[in-house]
């Protein structure tokens, strides 16, 4: 893969003929997952403290037991009971 500008080329047929529609399709997809992956990072950022905060403050509780949930699933069952939920 060579980056292969149209004004380079002697004419836009050339430009065609070498296949460069291609490497701009590819070119622009690669952009396209830098920029979602970029969106995903800034989501994960953003939410990733929610997420932790809910598992400390809601899940553990109830895998020890704490809310009415039967009897408290010590340490080892609390991490059971975090995977299986």
């Amino acid at each position: 893969l060579h980056f292969y500008p149209i004004w380079e080329a002697v004419s836009v047929d050339e430009w065609l003929y070498n296949g460069d529609p291609y490497e701009l399709i590819i070119l622009h997809f690669l952009l396209g997952v830098a920029c979602y992956m970029g969106r995903e990072w800034e989501l994960i950022f953003r939410l990733a403290l929610v997420a932790a905060t809910t598992v400390v403050f809601l899940i553990y509780p109830i895998g020890q037991g704490s809310f009415s949930d039967g009897v408290p699933l010590r340490i080892s069952g609390t991490f059971n009971f975090m995977v299986v939920f």
